[in-house]
């Protein structure tokens, strides 16, 4: 199931770009994918799998880049998502601590029902199951995107003052769902896939949301995000 993944030891090469996109007098907030992990065994859930040495160096490195201050780090409660964050943490010398946040994780942020939507999951994969979400298909045990990503944006805010950044650590498939609902796209290719560590970049602007991803940036009204 996961022979088309990337499993990269360096952030995506547009991960600098979409930073850079971020004007310099907000705040913002990052949708960020753990860093790379082993594989997960086929017809499992990979709950337990952690972070390769390689995952772990990568996001060492990274951490050291950031133009950010980090204002705080929040977490899906999976261990290599928990453990991405420590990493981050004690890079940056900083000595709070990571909180969990279950909006982050499944079930929680497009999951109600984890056995309904686990069956369809085995069926078609997490590439078929998010090209079924963005296409709008009703799925048993899945919170409809129109739903799912207001209600996430709403529970991980921005920080509040210029160039620092709240960072929420979760998953490939909460991230796709993100990205790409908000760039209005319903069919993904395996190249479009979150890489390890990839992250969507998210402000606000007035009245508008905006958001980065892959080197490109999308805005659209509070008004209409909140209401779809």
């Amino acid at each position: 199931m996961e022979e088309w993944m990337i499993f990269n030891t360096s952030p995506h090469p547009l991960m600098e770009t979409s930073m850079n996109l971020v004007p310099v007098d907000t705040g913002a907030s990052l949708f960020l994918r753990h860093s790379t992990r082993y594989a997960i065994p086929e017809r499992t859930s990979g709950a337990a799998i952690p972070l390769t040495p390689e995952g772990i160096e990568m996001v060492r490195n990274w951490a050291q880049t950031l133009p950010f201050s980090v204002s705080g780090i929040y977490s899906s409660s999976m261990g290599r998502c928990m453990e991405t964050g420590r990493i981050i943490m004690e890079t940056l010398g900083l000595k709070t601590d990571v909180i969990p946040l279950p909006i982050l994780k499944e079930p929680g942020a497009f999951v109600e029902n984890i056995r309904q939507a686990g069956t369809i999951f085995l069926e078609v994969g997490p590439l078929g199951l998010i090209n079924l979400q963005l296409q709008g298909e009703l799925i048993p045990g899945v919170i409809p995107l129109s739903q799912g990503v207001p209600r996430i944006i709403s529970q991980c805010p921005p920080a509040k003052n210029a160039r620092e950044l709240n960072i929420y650590i979760t998953h490939d498939t909460v991230i796709s769902c993100l990205a790409y609902y908000l760039s209005g796209i319903t069919t993904l290719s395996p190249e479009m896939w979150p890489w390890m560590l990839e992250g969507l970049f998210c402000w606000n602007s007035g009245e508008n949301f905006h958001w980065a991803w892959r080197g490109q940036s999308g805005a659209m009204p509070l008004s209409k995000l909140y209401q779809e």
